[in-house]
């Protein structure tokens, strides 16, 4: 996401926009956009049924793997958008892991 202010700037006497001269003199304002690239992360957490390894985090976008019980993993940690969402899903099934729950907090900002 881009976030965008305008900031009123007035040019120097000297230059080319200045309009008039002494008391009555003007300027023709302006503005500068300035613009910042903020992340915008999504926090997930992903169960499946069955046990996997902490060895498999990197490849699955470097989420944090933990087991719940004997029969359940959970995977969580932050992404960047959806398409890394459906990326991480679909290894998962290339895996053979059965989805139990997929939970999104959107809107987590990242510096």
């Amino acid at each position: 996401m881009v976030v965008s202010c305008c900031i009123p700037v007035e040019p120097p006497a000297n230059h080319p926009l200045w309009v008039g001269t002494g008391k009555g003199a003007a300027a023709i304002m302006g503005t500068i956009t300035l613009q910042q690239e903020v992340s915008v992360m999504q926090d997930v957490e992903i169960r499946i049924k069955g046990q996997i390894d902490a060895h498999w985090s990197e490849w699955l976008g470097g989420l944090q793997i933990s087991h719940v019980g004997q029969e359940h993993s959970q995977l969580n940690g932050s992404i960047a958008d959806q398409a890394t969402l459906y990326g991480i899903l679909t290894k998962l099934r290339d895996l053979d892991m059965k989805l139990v729950s997929v939970n999104i907090k959107e809107g987590v900002h990242h510096a």
